[in-house]
């Protein structure tokens, strides 16, 4: 009767395995990028990073723990850029710079160069539903004009 019953839980568990190992877990990203078209950030020596101007949905719905999607085609010169958790669209109430760098270290801002870029941060782990990005030249005299497409989810 033991070793029956013995069978019978080892199969019961090997069927429980395979079947977890056939289940696949499917984000709820919204990959839906929007424009970011001659954006002017200033210079480094401002000691200020802009966010992207109204007309280019500069804030937008966080709905996952995914990196922040960055694909610029242009930048006139290198751009450091933050992302930024919001709790509604407004830049004035409370809000967080929570930028992470490729080790996951909180940090003030992460390079970024032409071509895609996935920003690491912790919007949604610190419980912001809303994020948005602030940009500043890499150059401390020179601005910088940059163009491409960003994503909150990726």
């Amino acid at each position: 009767m033991k070793n029956s019953f013995k069978k019978l839980v080892s199969l019961f568990t090997s069927l429980c395995v395979m079947t977890a190992g056939t289940l696949s877990i499917t984000a709820n990203a919204v990959y839906n990028p929007t424009n970011i078209t001659r954006f002017d950030i200033p210079a480094n020596i401002s000691n200020r990073f802009d966010p992207l101007p109204q007309d280019q949905k500069p804030i937008r719905s966080k709905d996952t723990s995914s990196s922040v999607y960055l694909n610029l085609t242009q930048a006139t010169s290198g751009a450091f850029v933050q992302v930024w958790g919001l709790v509604d669209a407004d830049w004035n109430n409370t809000c967080a710079n929570v930028t992470l760098d490729a080790y996951y270290n909180n940090v003030n801002y992460v390079s970024t160069s032409i071509g895609t870029n996935y920003l690491h941060n912790n919007v949604y782990e610190y419980g912001y539903g809303l994020c948005g990005l602030k940009f500043q030249s890499a150059y401390y005299y020179v601005g910088s004009t940059i163009s491409g497409t960003w994503a909150p989810d990726c």
